[in-house]
């Protein structure tokens, strides 16, 4: 008898593990994403900043500024992104105007798992003003 209540109690255990594992991989696999789209969304926040921080000193190019937020988002590993930087001429602020930075992100590649985020992009931008 203890041997056939046994055999059932590892049959049941079979199916709970089916039922559970496939539950739990996709809580992991979610996790994982979620992570990497706030590492992504972050990563373009600071790439935004550092870039108005080139800009807002005396003889700055937009040149300047788009190395800089090239830069920082290469160091990060972002792919597809396109950067949007407000004046056009930077070397023409006077004190007080506005400098503003955006950079627009493809989620989807540059997440593990696409598909989640298709045809949608992400937008972070940041302005500071030009103290000279």
């Amino acid at each position: 008898m203890q041997r056939s209540a046994h055999k059932k109690r590892k049959g049941a255990a079979i199916v709970e593990f089916a039922i559970v594992v496939p539950l739990i991989l996709l809580i992991v696999v979610a996790v994982v994403n979620i992570n990497a789209l706030i590492y992504l969304k972050q990563s373009a926040k600071i790439a935004c900043y550092e870039g108005c921080r080139v800009g807002i000193v005396r003889g700055a190019t937009t040149e300047n500024v788009q190395a800089q937020v090239i830069e920082i988002l290469n160091g990060r590993r972002v792919r597809d992104y396109s950067i949007e930087i407000v004046p056009n001429d930077v070397a023409t602020m006077a004190a007080g105007d506005h400098l503003t930075v955006r950079v627009q992100v493809n989620p989807s590649s540059n997440l593990f798992f696409d598909g989640w985020f298709a045809n949608n992009s992400m937008s972070t931008e940041v302005a500071m003003r030009c103290e000279l």
